[in-house]
């Protein structure tokens, strides 16, 4: 039997999922981000987790993508592409958007 005085209303996170900012405007720690290599010759688009070094690099924006939703939806976290310095755009919502057209 529980004393209902007792009981918190908030709860802790369960084991193993990540806390989310309230804004949805940039990547927290654990979310996978997609970028253009700029200024490499033989181009293509880097994955990386935040914080960190890029990790993959693949030839085609398709191939990005596709790896880091498939990526964020194994991992629960969210993907994104960044669009320059600080410019970050949630990959679900463009997914979602392009899906209703």
């Amino acid at each position: 039997m529980r004393d209902s005085q007792f009981e918190s209303t908030s709860r802790a996170p369960a084991v193993g999922t990540v806390a989310r900012s309230a804004s949805p405007a940039c990547p927290d720690p654990g979310d996978v981000v997609v970028r253009r290599r700029a200024g490499d010759p033989a181009g293509g688009y880097a994955l990386s987790t935040v914080p960190g070094a890029d990790q993959l690099l693949v030839r085609t924006y398709e191939d990005a993508i596709d790896m880091a939703l498939k990526y964020a939806a194994l991992e629960g976290v969210r993907a994104w592409f960044n669009k320059g310095v600080g410019h970050f755009v949630l990959l679900d919502s463009v997914m979602a958007a392009s899906q209703a057209e």
